[in-house]
């Protein structure tokens, strides 16, 4: 009694999974059947970056399907070849393609997030991305970072930002953006051909010697020193150079 309950039993677990399945894909059917009915393009804006907008992303999507969108069944649409033509895009991080159950076709695009702009002789220049890319300037929109300038510069390439070097580099520009006070006093550093820099500050004359990225976590902490301990009494106008580069130092000229 009990094998002939437990094959009864097993016959419509067997018929239940085959019910399910097939609701799921007659669901799938007739999901693909739907007809776009609207666009939705979502930027990202979150660290005020506009080098994207949604008339960009328009143009990249006619560029990818030929004819208007709406009114497609999105069975016909290719959604992951619309997310790789989006991504074509050098200041699109991430794009990512979906329909929704309204029938529309929702796009939601986040954006690069520069952290410096590089400068060189020949009125070129680009910029650093947070991905360790070296990003193209946009004639649409600046972005506020701190500039890179000096012979250098021309080093500072994606593949130079994947060795030990690029990514000190990096870490360094981080601490900068994360830190308020230093994201508000220091505008510009110059990196000369052997990869020392000299930073020069929004506020103040003085310029500032800071020697190779080494150590820049405890040369940030002599530059704070200075700013609130030893200025404060001596005056902003006293020194036009102030030398971070020698150990347990700050040498004032």
């Amino acid at each position: 009694m009990f094998k002939k309950f437990r094959i009864k039993r097993g016959v419509f677990v067997f018929a239940g999974c085959i019910m399910l399945f097939s609701l799921i894909g007659f669901v799938e059917k007739k999901h693909d059947d739907r007809v776009c009915k609207k666009v939705i393009i979502n930027v990202n804006n979150e660290f005020e970056n506009y080098f994207v907008d949604q008339l960009d992303i328009q143009y990249l999507i006619r560029a990818a399907h030929s004819g208007n969108i709406i009114g497609q069944k999105f069975s016909s649409l290719n959604l992951k070849y619309l997310e790789e033509k989006i991504e074509t895009n050098n200041f699109v991080k991430d794009a990512q393609v979906f329909n929704d159950l309204r029938g529309n076709l929702v796009i939601n695009v986040d954006q690069m997030r520069p952290m410096a702009r590089l400068i060189n002789h020949f009125g070129g220049g680009a910029y650093i991305s947070t991905d360790a890319t070296v990003l193209p300037l946009s004639s649409k929109f600046a972005s506020r970072v701190i500039i890179i300038g000096g012979p250098y510069v021309k080093y500072i390439t994606d593949s130079f930002l994947k060795k030990e070097e690029g990514q000190t580099l990096l870490k360094m520009l981080d601490h900068i953006e994360s830190d308020p006070f230093l994201k508000a006093q220091i505008a510009q550093m110059d990196i000369n051909s052997v990869g020392e820099i000299t930073l020069f500050p929004q506020i103040g004359k003085q310029y500032i010697e800071f020697g190779t990225t080494k150590d820049y976590e405890l040369k940030f902490r002599k530059l704070k020193a200075f700013y609130k301990k030893i200025l404060p009494v001596k005056g902003w106008g006293s020194y036009e150079k102030i030398s971070l580069k020698y150990e347990n130092q700050i040498v004032c000229e």
